[in-house]
């Protein structure tokens, strides 16, 4: 997956960006629900598609795991940590990278801040066919999914020209 570099600076700024978007979202819709829809209740958004169906889930994404909040709360706390841990340590950084811990940031941002505030995560998208989910669940399955496809696709030259690049960026200062 090639892609640009992104310096330091901009690559923070960026997902922090990112993160602050996915968390806004999160937590609106968060609300939405809980002020519009009753705990269990189902409205249908496209009819026999997709509904809204308010879930209190006392567990991990998609409702795993119920009760460990402690848990969850720390694994939420040390992704965001270490997400800015790592922006802040490297040189430059590939676009998509950015975009993925961005997503990854922020939804676990929105998370941990429902577990903090009421014990517990709204769920509220429903398939049917699948766990019902919210906005940071989703953005923390497509950072995985993207992280995953830098892994599995990225050239290994990708890494070293954003190394030599990085290289060049310190004797000019940047």
């Amino acid at each position: 997956m090639g892609g640009v570099a992104i310096a330091r600076g901009r690559a923070a700024a960026l997902a922090a960006g990112i993160a602050a978007l996915v968390l806004a979202a999160d937590l609106s819709s968060k609300a939405a629900v809980r002020d519009l829809i009753a705990p269990n209740e189902s409205v249908p958004v496209i009819d026999g598609v997709v509904w809204l169906t308010h879930v209190r889930n006392a567990g991990a994404a998609f409702g795993m795991l119920q009760g460990l909040q402690l848990l969850f709360m720390g694994i939420s706390a040390a992704v965001i940590v270490g997400v800015a841990v790592y922006l802040a340590r490297g040189a430059r950084h590939g676009g998509w990278t950015v975009v993925s811990l961005g997503l990854l940031a922020g939804g676990s941002a929105g998370n941990l801040y429902d577990r903090l505030t009421l014990g517990r995560v709204t769920d509220f998208v429903d398939f049917r066919w699948f766990p019902v989910f919210n906005a940071a669940d989703a953005a923390i399955s497509a950072g995985v999914i993207v992280l995953v496809l830098i892994v599995l696709f990225a050239k290994d030259d990708d890494a070293g020209e954003a190394a030599g690049a990085a290289a060049s960026d310190e004797g000019n200062g940047e």
